[in-house]
């Protein structure tokens, strides 16, 4: 089957497709995107939004507020597929695979990219850049992507390649719509000491609320650190009266996660994993809320 190539003038109006062709909360499999683009057009019109975002994604050395990133796997990749081009357009080899066997075999449940293939052929003044991701939200996380995409090409396009079109085509395995998704960013609290905890707590109770509700956005990597530092927060310097409450809620959260990192290495989409991770949510939104008060 020949792949048909919709017209498009920007990257938005992918994401907004893609958007539209999954319901909240489903996924689909085996889910393609193919798009024709002006070279320009593309290159100028930049998702803003998430652009720093796929900076960080696509940096050499992953930033502290990820738990891993895409850059730290595809070192020289991009001009790797420059180089290739440059040699022989029609080369089977421009392209970058962020991780290989060995990495996926050793890696267990621990993160590791869902962008596994970037792969480009030169021919008759269209660049072809073919994508292969394992698992893919389109809310979101393809906003990033489409971002570090538009990032490699226009790397591309700043060489003495040209090329007045890109014919893009991304093919994930598992596609799904998750609202609230958090793009594998560690939780502010996450990224803070105890002491910063305490200091916020006491300084700037509205913002110490924000993380909490941060940490409610469903998460693909949990930690019960940040709450169990709370809780011993909680039961050394609390002197509210709803500091039975407090402990109460925050032990309920530190059993879930643990149960939710458990339950996540035998099963990546099951529908306890979605009811335990709706109630872990859930929870922070009610210690959220109990910390208003």
């Amino acid at each position: 089957m020949e792949i048909e190539y919709t017209d498009a003038s920007s990257l938005e109006t992918i994401a907004t497709d893609a958007c539209a062709r999954i319901d909240a909360d489903a996924y689909k499999i085996n889910f393609l995107l193919a798009y024709e683009l002006p070279t320009q057009s593309l290159i100028r019109n930049a998702l803003l939004d998430v652009q720093e975002k796929a900076q960080q994604w696509a940096a050499d050395e992953c930033p502290e507020n990820l738990y891993f990133n895409h850059g730290q796997y595809k070192v020289g990749g991009v001009e790797n597929i420059i180089n290739e081009l440059k040699e022989k357009p029609s080369s089977n080899r421009a392209l970058y695979s962020l991780i290989d066997q060995k990495t996926i075999m050793d890696s267990g449940d621990s993160p590791i990219p869902s962008f596994m293939i970037f792969q480009s052929i030169l021919d008759n003044g269209t660049l072809y850049c073919n994508v292969y991701l394992r698992a893919l939200e389109v809310s979101k996380f393809l906003r990033i992507n489409l971002e570090e995409i538009r990032l490699n090409i226009e790397k591309i396009s700043q060489s003495t390649l040209t090329f007045s079109k890109v014919r893009l085509v991304i093919l994930a395995c598992r596609a799904h719509h998750v609202p609230n998704f958090n793009s594998l960013e560690k939780p502010n609290l996450d990224l803070m000491s105890q002491y910063q905890i305490l200091k916020m707590m006491k300084e700037d109770r509205t913002e110490f609320v924000r993380n909490i509700q941060q940490m409610a956005e469903v998460q693909t990597v949990l930690s019960s650190e940040s709450i169990k530092h709370i809780k011993e927060l909680i039961e050394g310097e609390w002197q509210e009266t709803n500091k039975p409450r407090l402990i109460s809620i925050l032990d309920s959260i530190e059993t879930k996660i643990d149960e939710l990192i458990h339950l996540r290495k035998q099963h990546s989409h099951d529908e306890r994993v979605n009811q335990l991770s709706s109630q872990v949510s859930d929870k922070l939104r009610e210690l959220a809320t109990e910390f208003s008060e």
